[in-house]
């Protein structure tokens, strides 16, 4: 019985002792050193007894940080195609075109391990400028996956991952006199590199589709693009202050 409860109070002061917590790499208690415990207890001289804690005590109990915001800035160039069409025939286009995109978001913990946040949701503002010196700007909404869980390259402070994204957007166009909108979906496919969990440097390969609403009735006004982007992210975490 009185071992019984020199194991549960040894229990209740790991559980509940603040300086000094036990890690998984603490060592077992030797048979010689419980057995003196258990021996001193039952004669009832325990001034003798010294508990021994781990030869270094460790500061840093989890190896992530939880993110507040992130703001980033790309630079694109792509290559578009635009096709007028109505019941009696159609008639395409081709432009090139270069693209600022800012972006403000937060990383959460979604489907994957907690606290490890590599889903990332956000706003964009764009503005796309076509060689005919015709601008649009676009605002939307994305998701993104890092996928940092499948590593391509990592060191103690970077590392390089794949990453994934789609957005949906609205953008308003002028051409002259009219004035229009229309509704952006892109996809993307790229790489990222994270230095001191802070800065991220990306290359994306994207794809967008964007379906004006033409203000003459009855002509359909479909544009498509494929093009490249590089950009940097800032991530504002807590405890970086």
């Amino acid at each position: 019985m009185n071992k019984i409860l020199i194991l549960i109070s040894l229990s209740v002061i790991s559980l509940y002792g603040v300086e000094n917590i036990w890690s998984n790499e603490t060592s077992a208690m030797s048979k010689e050193k419980s057995q003196k415990i258990i021996n001193a207890y039952e004669s009832g001289d325990t001034q003798a007894l010294n508990f021994e804690n781990d030869p270094e005590i460790k500061k840093k109990k989890f190896d992530f940080k939880e993110n507040i915001l992130v703001v980033g800035l790309a630079l694109g160039y792509a290559s578009h195609s635009e096709e007028l069409s109505n019941t009696t025939g159609s008639e395409k286009f081709s432009y090139s075109s270069l693209n600022t995109k800012f972006i403000i978001g937060k990383d959460f913990t979604m489907w994957n391990e907690d606290y490890t946040q590599p889903t990332r949701l956000y706003f964009t503002y764009s503005s796309t400028k076509l060689d005919s010196d015709i601008t649009y700007a676009t605002f939307g909404l994305g998701i993104s996956e890092n996928m940092r869980y499948f590593p391509l390259y990592k060191q103690e402070s970077s590392i390089l991952y794949p990453t994934l994204s789609f957005e949906f957007s609205r953008s308003t166009i002028n051409r002259e006199s009219l004035s229009t909108d229309g509704l952006t979906a892109e996809l993307s496919l790229g790489l990222a590199y994270s230095l001191d969990d802070n800065f991220e440097y990306f290359v994306n390969i994207f794809a967008n589709s964007i379906s004006w609403n033409h203000p003459v009735d009855g002509i359909a006004d479909d544009m498509s693009g494929i093009g490249i982007s590089l950009g940097l992210n800032y991530k504002l975490n807590y405890g970086d202050f």
